[in-house]
């Protein structure tokens, strides 16, 4: 799992702001899980818009001078390693996309030799 959290737990207008640009939890929900420290928004380590939306609201966070932390399986980790994550699963896709092109011209040929 991969999730963001803020550094700090007091609760502000500009948080709620932000984070409604992204889920649509309740304001209250969102203020419990700054209070509580808990992650105000996560997802899974291979789900990849998942992964661009936490970075979008690190960004948004830091813009506003919000400190946050992203972490993965709860250690603290950054915006460059979640990056090159999103690189390598574009790189994967275009392989596979490669791959079952090369299979479908395969298949396309050997009809033709029969």
């Amino acid at each position: 799992m991969i999730g963001i959290k803020l550094a700090n737990q007091t609760f502000n207008a500009p948080i709620a702001k932000i984070m409604r640009k992204y889920i649509s939890d309740s304001i209250s929900d969102i203020k419990l899980k700054v209070i509580n420290g808990e992650y105000i928004y996560a997802c899974d380590y291979i789900d990849s818009e998942g992964i661009k939306t936490i970075i979008a609201i690190q960004q948004d966070m830091e813009t506003n001078g919000i400190d946050s932390k992203i972490y993965e399986h709860d250690e603290i980790t950054t915006i460059e390693f979640l990056n090159n994550l999103l690189t390598s699963y574009k790189k994967t896709e275009q392989q596979i996309e490669m791959e079952i092109d090369d299979e479908v011209l395969w298949e396309k040929n050997s009809i033709c030799i029969r």
